[in-house]
């Protein structure tokens, strides 16, 4: 996958107040969603790239074989 691959995440975890919590590989496009867990709303979504999720996060560069339809969560930063 390409680092400039366009991804879903929250502005509140690209300002690194928040931590990435869930991570779904969406099966009816192949898109990839990096959110906290809480609830959000439209006007809380973000486009990043890849990398720079990886950046925020090295652990997410783990899941970058995760399989399409699939999701991962963890309860806090430290549980990855």
């Amino acid at each position: 996958m390409a680092a400039d691959f366009a991804v879903i995440t929250l502005h509140r975890i690209l300002g690194r107040e928040r931590a990435v919590l869930f991570v779904s590989h969406d099966a009816d496009d192949g898109g990839w969603q990096f959110l906290d867990g809480q609830p959000s709303s439209v006007d809380d979504a973000a486009v990043a790239g890849l990398q720079q999720m990886f950046l925020l996060d090295p652990s997410l560069a783990e899941l970058v074989d995760l399989p399409e339809g699939w999701c991962a969560r963890r309860t806090n930063i430290e549980a990855a």
